[in-house]
């Protein structure tokens, strides 16, 4: 499965509307190299730590059986591996093969800090896991020990799994100095492709759902200076970088309208919901949520909103959508 995007800005999409998941494709399996020299470090517990060099893990590969399966692959231990570029620094784990920290060195938090894109305190799988709608290979390889493989002049790396039935394939690569990115991940199970997404999980929960609670939890979060500061950035680089625009809104906007819209489906064919044009309806609720409070909040325009005015537009919000596509006119209660 390979996609060419901008992969900064994507994730900061997929952040900005609460979805965990990319498109896919299949990509033709890629051709291996030999290993390269590289510099590798036992995993830490901080999320943008990385350890002194040591030794590439050992890998253990075993010879393919007479009928066809591939070769064992896997690391001995999990190691951390970093990718800098002008615009970023990247922390990797080559378990499951997923992004730790992605710090943005253009661009500051409010305490001054590289301006981190990943919820680091997020309970959910790390960026870059797999999603496997329909049945889920085993081993899980979202849990596997991967041999990485960095690239010799450090702007990429690719992670490869197999236990001899099912194989995962990730490869990511990065420009110097661009916010273009290549992420290409591929699994087979008995040789065969399995369908998967690319997961990227903000710890906030899915919000695919009107009412007060969750419609709440998801202004509140687009109101923290973190996703404030994402959104800036994509309309500030939006000129310079034209590919931007179109990248965020195919893999942000367009991917809750999706989502959403998939769920209005579902709750309108069990008598929930009304809803006659879903993906209009998703755009209807996230324009409603994301009103002047957010519009004020982006432009830095004082005073912050308050939390009374905060609950006012997330009642206002699920009560008017709710009355428009209500079974029965249903009214939201805060």
């Amino acid at each position: 499965m390979e996609l060419r995007l901008l992969v900064a800005f994507i994730l900061m999409g997929a952040v900005l509307f609460l979805t965990p998941y990319f498109y896919k494709n299949v990509a033709p399996p890629v051709k291996k190299n030999a290993p390269v020299a590289v510099t590798s470090a036992p995993a830490a517990s901080g999320a943008n730590a990385v350890a002194p060099p040591v030794a590439p893990a050992e890998t253990t590969v075993a010879a393919a059986a007479e009928n066809g399966a591939a070769p064992r692959v896997a690391a001995k231990d999990e190691q951390m591996y970093a990718i800098d570029t002008d615009f970023f620094r990247i922390s990797l784990s080559n378990r499951g093969g997923v992004v730790k920290s992605w710090l943005l060195k253009k661009y500051r938090a409010h305490g001054g800090n590289p301006l981190e894109l990943i919820n680091t305190a997020a309970k959910v799988e790390p960026p870059f896991s797999l999603y496997f709608p329909g049945p889920k290979p085993s081993p899980d390889v979202n849990q596997a020990l991967y041999e990485a493989k960095p690239d010799a002049d450090g702007l990429g790396i690719s992670f490869d799994f197999s236990d001899g039935n099912t194989t995962a394939h990730k490869t990511f690569r990065f420009s110097k100095s661009s916010y273009l990115s290549t992420v290409s991940t591929e699994v087979t199970a008995a040789g065969k492709p399995v369908p998967h997404l690319v997961e990227w999980r903000g710890g906030f929960g899915d919000v695919a759902v009107a009412n007060p609670s969750g419609a709440g939890q998801t202004l509140r979060f687009l109101l923290e200076e973190r996703p404030l500061a994402i959104q800036r950035v994509v309309i500030s680089e939006s000129v310079r970088f034209p590919e931007l625009g179109r990248a965020f809104h195919e893999n942000g906007p367009g991917v809750f309208r999706r989502v959403f819209g998939e769920w209005l489906t579902a709750e309108t064919m069990a008598g929930r919901l009304a809803v006659p044009d879903p993906a209009i309806a998703a755009d209807q609720f996230i324009g409603l949520l994301r009103s002047g409070l957010y519009l004020r909040a982006t432009l830095g325009l004082t005073p912050p909103p308050t939390e009374a005015e905060i609950d006012a537009t997330v009642a206002a919000t699920v009560d008017i959508f709710l009355k428009a596509y209500g079974p029965s006119g249903s009214h939201a209660t805060a």
